[in-house]
């Protein structure tokens, strides 16, 4: 059964305690910790199922514009899963454009 977030940030615990941010839609990964999804089960903010389908490599996000922003260019890095919010915190845009393009 493929299971995925359901809302705009849902934060899963893995099962060596690290913490992974999902964003409505992505797939629970595997290392994800059972008690804990099954905790953010009961709460709605993961859900599963035959029916539901996993968002295909085509829906990543957009890589912004060599002149994005900072904040676009973090979005970026987060939402194509290269990047945690922690590893992202203090870096400039040209670091963040420098690492994650």
């Amino acid at each position: 059964m493929i299971q995925v977030a359901k809302g705009p940030l849902v934060i899963v615990r893995t099962q060596d305690q690290s913490l992974i941010h999902l964003y409505d839609g992505m797939p629970v990964p595997a290392n994800a910790d059972p008690a804990d999804v099954e905790r953010l089960a009961a709460l709605g903010f993961v859900a599963g199922g035959p029916d539901v389908v996993p968002a295909e490599e085509s829906e990543q996000p957009a890589k912004p514009a060599g002149n994005g922003s900072k904040e676009e260019w973090a979005a970026y890095a987060v939402q194509s899963g290269q990047a945690t919010e922690d590893e992202i915190v203090g870096l400039t845009r040209d670091e963040l454009r420098g690492l994650y393009s």
